[in-house]
């Protein structure tokens, strides 16, 4: 295997996970573009973090409009994965099931374990 030129492949490589990995990924929009199924995290324009999941992050993203201010976190994961993370922030929802508020220590306990997997400074 070639020696990992970025934080985040050698992070993968640690955890041996770097099969999802694109060679030359600076960004989580780079990433995203290039990865299986994933359990993600997005910003909202008015301020949630919606916490979800699909097969294609790309479409996903645009099917969910203008709503969207930025992608915080990706993982691979399945719908059970995100289910669990839904089950683990029981009663928390600011809207719905999938939209938590941003200041709340769980949710953000949850995104920034998301980004610290991928070698990303927590936010």
């Amino acid at each position: 295997m070639a020696k990992p030129r970025t934080r985040t492949q050698r992070n993968a490589v640690e955890r041996d996970d770097s099969h999802w990995l694109p060679q030359r990924s600076t960004s989580l929009t780079r990433i995203a573009k290039e990865c299986p199924p994933v359990v993600y995290a997005f910003r909202t324009r008015d301020g949630l973090i919606k916490i979800g999941h699909t097969k294609d992050i790309a479409q996903r993203a645009g099917s969910l409009g203008g709503g969207l201010r930025s992608l915080l976190a990706l993982k691979p994961g399945t719908y059970a994965d995100e289910q669990e993370i839904h089950r683990s922030l029981k009663g928390r929802a600011a809207r719905g099931r999938e939209y938590y508020p941003a200041d709340d220590p769980a949710v953000l306990a949850v995104v920034n374990e998301m980004r610290a997997a991928m070698g990303f400074e927590p936010i």
